[in-house]
């Protein structure tokens, strides 16, 4: 967890090279720019990355992690509604 540490920058696309990671949590930092499309290849049961400075779209690759349970995505910069491929997520218990 790197939850509160002040971290800085982009989020980095390298989480896809741990193929046993199930859980990124970015909360409380000053994180800019976009979700890693790379991530969309990750097996994510959580992802959280509320209260940073994200920005643009919700992107609808998310819809491709089938194995996220918990997403939140709040207090960002996101912009417009919730992909269609979000109902893909037949796991997810909170959004």
């Amino acid at each position: 967890f790197l939850k509160g540490q002040d971290l800085a920058g982009e989020l980095p696309p390298s989480p896809v090279k741990l193929p046993y990671l199930k859980t990124i949590e970015f909360t409380r930092n000053y994180l800019s720019g976009n979700i890693p499309r790379e991530w969309a290849s990750t097996k994510l049961e959580t992802l959280s990355v509320s209260v940073n400075n994200l920005s643009g779209p919700i992107p609808s690759f998310l819809g491709k992690i089938t194995t996220l349970t918990f997403i939140i995505l709040s207090a960002n910069n996101l912009i417009g509604d919730s992909p269609d491929a979000l109902t893909n997520l037949t796991k997810l218990t909170e959004l």
